[in-house]
């Protein structure tokens, strides 16, 4: 790991998750940010692609953390601005976990679209439906397997992020 070259995996891997981060400015703004110039019609296009070039324009502006639009309509922003990014990689998380049923579908479609790896963590039948293969980390690993579903193996020695046991827990003159 030590070995990446930090500017070319920030170049390869684009993150969308829940609370898209959206920045004051214009659609433009949002859309080029983090990435090589690109023209109207490339910016244009990503818009078309996730279902947002008939309510919002590149002029548009979209408020302090794009405040005057929906959770499905920053979403589809997000997903726009990864586009535009061209990753190899696109990591999603829980980007349709509170959107109403036509607004998932939209962006599940969307996500679908990509074309490249896409690593998506949701809990939505509807996002989960349109991928290729799942790894279920849900089910214990004796569970049957479903067709195409692969079961995530729980690592063989405790996480070092995981929770452990205070040194006070028990005593009575802490």
């Amino acid at each position: 790991m030590a070995d990446l070259d930090e500017a070319c995996l920030r170049g390869a891997v684009a993150p969308v998750n829940q609370e898209a981060a959206l920045f004051h400015g214009t659609v433009r703004d949002n859309l080029s940010r983090g990435c090589p110039p690109r023209s109207d019609a490339g910016l244009t296009a990503a818009l078309e692609r996730v279902g947002a070039s008939d309510w919002i324009g590149l002029d548009d502006g979209l408020g302090e953390g794009g405040q005057r639009l929906s959770g499905g309509r920053r979403a589809r922003l997000a997903l726009a601005r990864a586009l535009v990014r061209r990753p190899r990689i696109l990591l999603v998380d829980e980007v349709t976990a509170s959107l109403d049923p036509a607004t998932e579908r939209a962006v599940s479609e969307a996500i679908a679209g990509f074309r490249c790896t896409v690593l998506i963590a949701s809990h939505r039948a509807e996002t989960l439906a349109r991928l290729e293969r799942l790894i279920d980390v849900t089910e214990p690993v004796s569970a049957p397997r479903r067709p195409g579903v692969w079961t995530a193996r729980p690592p063989p020695h405790p996480s070092p992020l995981a929770p452990r046991p205070s040194p006070l827990a028990g005593r009575t003159d802490a």
